[in-house]
């Protein structure tokens, strides 16, 4: 008769006692130094499932008692006379670590995927009157020099903007107001509330009028479609779902420290971009405003930088850009936006 090492718990106290266990007639004898401690009839010997990475034992009618076999050899031996092993508890173990992790991937795909939809809906229910004092704190670090335009500036933009805002009745109801903020940079961009900042940084780079209302009708197709609002409802609720995923609820309550301090370079998915372009074809059309000025936008923003591969990129190409606004001019009557001296006016503002 073959012994075999193992740790013995008596379901009684969490320590485990070093064991010999062998296999005499039907019974599995348990000994601790030459003293029988228990016997477990074979028939009502089970595999502990729940133990995947080790060998666990127990017996039907002893439910707490336990038995962690180390040698190996033990099994070859149990499973000729007894078929619990021979079900393959190890086997069973690894088929349910796979469905648990099947189960957890279908949940998290599930969950990123609803994402979406979810905050396109709430983004949509929300005004922007709400949506300006429910962020009003998040956008309460950006501290804007606002341009205070003269009458010929103040007529410029307004003349500009009334080609492509408001064209529709729904556009009425959006309230957006248009800002030229003093920077450098070349830059525009929408913002919680409808609001829109134009860097005087752009205007002075732009190379005509209907560049800046190119960008312009892209931004206004921001806050009309609700990207700024869904951008920052998504971030937030991936935050409270990762935090309470990670047992901190507090997380649920904050906007995304990441999306708050990039209120001002939001970035959109590649559906919403397209989505913002496409509205922009149609109101610039609408207008009769050419699209080569977003175009040149376009193509002196691909000289600046480098194009990373599409699948890799979460914004549609540049190039693809151009592309779909270039298929609008051949059919486009377009009419100027403003004279020589407007335009001068308009892009001297903040000098």
């Amino acid at each position: 008769m073959t012994s075999y090492r193992a740790k013995y718990f008596d379901g009684t106290k969490p320590e485990s006692h070093l064991v010999e266990v062998s296999i005499k007639n039907a019974v599995l004898e348990i000994i601790k130094e030459g003293e029988i401690l228990d016997h477990w009839p074979l028939k009502l010997i089970y595999r502990d499932s729940t133990h995947l990475s080790i060998v666990m034992l127990a017996c039907q009618g002893e439910d707490d008692a336990r038995l962690e076999i180390l040698d190996k050899n033990f099994l070859k031996e149990l499973q000729g006379k007894t078929s619990v092993p021979k079900k393959g508890p190890l086997n069973v173990g690894t088929k349910e670590v796979l469905f648990w992790i099947a189960g957890i991937v279908a949940a998290v795909s599930l969950l990123f995927m609803s994402v979406k939809p979810v905050t396109k809906f709430l983004a949509k229910k929300v005004s922007h009157e709400t949506e300006r004092k429910l962020l009003s704190s998040a956008i309460s670090f950006a501290k804007p020099d606002y341009c205070t335009l003269n009458l010929e500036e103040s007529f410029a933009l307004e003349k500009l903007l009334s080609r492509i805002y408001p064209q529709s009745a729904e556009d009425k109801n959006l309230g957006i107001q248009i800002h030229i903020v003093k920077n450098p940079i070349e830059n525009a961009f929408a913002l919680p509330g409808a609001e829109i900042w134009i860097y005087n940084g752009l205007l002075q780079k732009a190379q005509s009028p209907e560049e800046i209302a190119g960008v312009l009708a892209h931004e206004i197709e921001h806050v009309k479609q609700r990207h700024v609002l869904e951008t920052i409802v998504r971030g937030t609720l991936l935050t409270s779902f990762l935090s309470l995923a990670a047992g901190d609820a507090s997380g649920a309550l904050l906007v995304d420290p990441q999306t708050a301090a990039n209120l001002l370079s939001l970035n959109y998915d590649r559906d919403m971009e397209a989505s913002a372009d496409e509205g922009a074809r149609t109101r610039l059309k609408a207008a009769n405003v050419s699209t080569q000025g977003i175009i040149n936008f376009f193509e002196r923003n691909q000289k600046k930088g480098i194009e990373i591969p599409k699948f890799l990129s979460t914004h549609p190409l540049n190039e693809d850009r151009i592309q779909k606004f270039k298929e609008d001019i051949k059919s486009e009557k377009s009419e100027p936006l403003l004279t020589k001296q407007e335009w001068a006016a308009l892009q001297s503002s903040c000098k």
